[in-house]
């Protein structure tokens, strides 16, 4: 289970270089088939963490309702890809359109413990599914670009 006690979980932002998203995304994801297979799940956290990090990730103006990302922009392209894995398949190419979703996303988390329907908690353990995938995919690559040190070759 991950521990969100050392940083407050209200200042928490999606962040794609952080370790722990992974395990909060794939914890997120098995919440969500535990609800599809056994109509039931008595426990929301890591589902109620995964919402409240992509809530802090964006702001919404209140006057004009313009949506603006807080993320760094590797977070936003890694986002971009986990999100064009659910759904519809589709890129976003608006940074507005993306966080759109994003925020719909976030909704749907919040109320996941109201939902019943079949196909939203599909699309969201979908996401969740592919935001860990994507969260590996950054680590290896990170991995890869360190050099290797000459006598561990």
């Amino acid at each position: 289970m991950i521990d969100d006690t050392s940083t407050s979980m209200t200042s928490r932002r999606l962040n794609i270089g952080d370790p722990e998203l992974s395990l909060l995304a794939s914890e997120a994801a098995v919440d969500i088939d535990n609800m599809l297979v056994c109509k039931e799940n008595k426990d929301f956290t890591a589902l109620k963490k995964l919402a409240t990090r992509l809530q802090n990730s964006y702001t919404i103006d209140q006057t004009s309702n313009k949506m603006q990302s807080l993320m760094d922009i590797t977070t936003v392209t890694f986002l971009n890809d986990a999100l064009s894995k659910t759904g519809e398949n589709k890129l976003f190419v608006k940074l507005d359109d993306l966080l759109k979703e994003a925020d719909r996303i976030t909704k749907l988390l919040i109320t996941i413990e109201q939902r019943e329907e079949h196909n939203e908690l599909t699309y969201v353990r979908d996401f969740c599914i592919a935001l860990a995938k994507a969260t590996i995919t950054y680590r290896k690559y990170i991995r890869e670009l360190k050099p290797v040190h000459k006598f561990r070759k």
